[in-house]
């Protein structure tokens, strides 16, 4: 039999069969090497990865904050989600190279560095003081280990070592000083003669010919945008139904695991200190030595431990006050001081203790035991409702998204399917063109997406697009009026006025021209030239660089670009103003200021320091940007 089997397995269909399974199976095994990433990079620095995901947890922490900032004032139509994601992601990439130029050029923050940083962060605190609970707390309800966010924060501390380094080196020698203070408060004798169209719209005749010529000589200038109304489908996290409230089983299973960050408030302990600092008035054992009397003075019992502080501990902070700290746990004082004090018992007092600030004496007082919020508590119950709720809103609206990308993809030919299957409204858009509309119209990343070739040309669904972090949406063109020229009838008014507008700025350009050419050949002033052509003259007198507003800036920039006029002469340039005329510019006179007085000079180094070093630092970000490699994947971005 088996003689038979190999005979039949051979020949031209059997080896044709074996093919295609091998082609089958070399396919199928290596597919998993084509399918992209659930969480690609986004961008390449320096080797290594900034992710789609970090890109997006930034943008929505971005978005979270500025709406935190302007509060009722804020107005999503005002964000342009393309280009808020691509200066988030410029920044990441910027904080990426600071951190690895810092780390190759050995810029280092110690342990101790980052603890000062943690305490100084005044969302960590409770009355001031540091608090690990709410710190414990804060990054379990932002979803952040407290290894990512210090990992996170050493990484920002770096940068802003490599900042300072740059920015205290700004400097500024004293004839740069003298020569800017001269620049910025020089003063200059202004008159000038200005031409409004205005004063030349009655001498302009328009005729019907003109009108019709002006249309036809402008073939695109009187064009209806394309237009495209949308239908839509809106998954909002902020509009699911609020979940049933769990059976207690559920939430004290979530009481076990959220009670360390949230309902145990840690062990507190009260204490006195001395501190006795080595310093270069103190050396290292003469330190040693002052402690170990004042503990053999403790310990004979003949002193009392506040008195022992007030008059000589070098902690100026507490020593007013006998050496007293405030509550402190674990976690909020260095290691050596916090493991002498955890270990004593209320009323002891420690060895002398020895950390980086120096020699200290401990004296516990009082001990606030941990406590534990129970589970039955009403707090704790309003707490734990309001957590399950918003984890399962959060993983709802997450299941729901990823339905909604698997159904935008499946049946992209109708929105039908999407509404019926995850339970949306179909809604509907006003006109919308390539310059956007209203409402979800006013979405950049929606009118983008309206006009792509996929939407518009291929009448398919788009990809799902975020608003925000709690909102996607998915568009398709319900309506498309193409661009087409407006009627002469609609623009007939419209091509009159724009005719005379022309025509008006033009006269005011030639007179102008005609004022500076006679100021020029001497033949009139500027005062007799107000008198004979329709112009209006202005005598400001002595104006200074950046003082008033009663010159416009168009002016004044001409003004204090014109030469230094010798004695008795004049430089005058014609200048192009908001309003489509011209007006002739005189300047017949220059004022430099004396020299500078102390107090007036240091306000002007600091700002100057400050400006030269601003540059020099983005000098040094476009440097490192061109020396490491920076590679963006645009196709990802969205």
């Amino acid at each position: 039999m088996l003689q038979r089997i190999r005979d039949k397995s051979s020949g031209p269909v059997a080896y044709a069969i074996v093919g295609l399974i091998a082609l089958v199976f070399s396919v199928w095994g290596v597919g998993s090497y084509f399918t992209q990433s659930a969480n690609p990079a986004v961008a390449t620095v320096g080797g290594t990865d900034i992710t789609k995901y970090e890109l997006q947890r930034a943008y929505d922490q971005r978005y979270q904050r500025l709406q935190q900032l302007m509060g009722e004032n804020f107005d999503h139509n005002v964000i342009e989600p393309k280009r808020f994601r691509r200066t988030v992601l410029e920044n990441l990439i910027q904080q990426e190279l600071l951190v690895q130029y810092a780390q190759d050029n050995r810029l280092r923050v110690t342990d101790q560095g980052l603890l000062q940083a943690l305490r100084g962060d005044e969302r960590f605190q409770v009355d001031g003081n540091f608090s690990p609970d709410r710190y414990r707390a804060l990054l379990s309800q932002a979803g952040i280990s407290a290894a990512a966010f210090e990992a996170g924060l050493r990484h920002d501390l770096q940068s802003s070592q490599l900042r300072e380094a740059v920015l205290a080196t700004g400097f500024v020698t004293d004839p740069l000083v003298q020569q800017a203070h001269r620049l910025s408060n020089q003063e200059r004798e202004l008159s000038y003669l200005s031409f409004s169209p205005d004063a030349f719209r009655d001498e302009v005749s328009i005729g019907e010919g003109e009108v019709e010529a002006y249309y036809r000589d402008h073939p695109d200038a009187f064009m209806r945008d394309q237009r495209v109304k949308l239908a839509y489908v809106s998954l909002d996290r902020s509009e699911l139904e609020v979940a049933e409230a769990p059976d207690d089983e559920f939430l004290r299973t979530l009481y076990e695991q959220e009670k360390e960050a949230r309902f145990k408030s840690p062990e507190r302990r009260k204490a006195r200190h001395i501190l006795i600092r080595e310093d270069g008035d103190t050396d290292a054992e003469a330190a040693r030595a002052e402690i170990q009397a004042l503990a053999d003075q403790l310990e004979q019992g003949d002193v009392d431990f506040a008195d022992l502080a007030s008059e000589h501990s070098d902690d100026q902070g507490t020593a007013e006050d006998g050496g007293s700290l405030d509550w402190v746990t674990r976690g909020s004082m260095v290691a050596p001081f916090e493991k002498a004090l955890f270990d004593l018992e209320p009323g002891s007092i420690s060895n002398p203790v020895k950390t980086e600030f120096g020699w200290h004496l401990i004296k516990l007082e009082e001990v606030d035991p941990a406590e534990v919020k129970p589970f039955d508590d009403a707090e704790v119950q309003d707490e734990l409702l309001s957590l399950y709720r918003s984890q399962e809103r959060q993983e709802r609206f997450k299941q729901l998204s990823e339905e909604l990308d698997a159904l935008a993809f499946e049946a992209p030919q109708s929105l039908d399917t999407i509404a019926k299957e995850l339970d949306l409204e179909i809604q509907t858009t006003g006109w919308v063109t390539p310059d956007g509309g209203t409402g979800l119209a006013g979405n950049e990343a929606v009118v983008e997406a309206a006009f792509s070739d996929a939407v518009l040309k291929d009448g398919l669904n788009s990809t799902p697009i975020s608003l925000s972090g709690d909102r996607l949406v998915v568009v398709r063109v319900a309506e498309n009026e193409p661009a087409a020229r407006l009627p002469l009838a609609e623009v007939r008014d419209q091509i009159r006025e724009r005719i005379r507008d022309e025509a008006a700025a033009r006269l005011a350009a030639e007179r102008a021209q005609e004022a500076l050419d006679q100021l020029e050949s001497g033949d009139r002033s500027l005062a007799d030239l107000a008198e004979q052509l329709p112009g209006d003259l202005v005598t400001p007198g002595w104006i200074a660089r950046d003082g008033g507003s009663s010159v416009s800036g168009a002016i004044r920039e001409a003004a204090f670009s014109l030469p230094q006029p010798a004695d008795g002469e004049v430089s005058r340039r014609l200048v192009s103003l908001a309003n489509g005329g011209q007006a002739v510019v005189s300047v017949s006179g220059v004022r430099v200021p004396e020299n500078l007085d102390e107090s007036t000079r240091g306000t002007l180094v600091s700002r100057i320091e400050g400006r030269l070093a601003g540059l020099e630092y983005a000098v040094m970000r476009r440097a490192i940007r061109a020396d490491y490699d920076v590679e963006i994947y645009e196709n990802r971005l969205n």
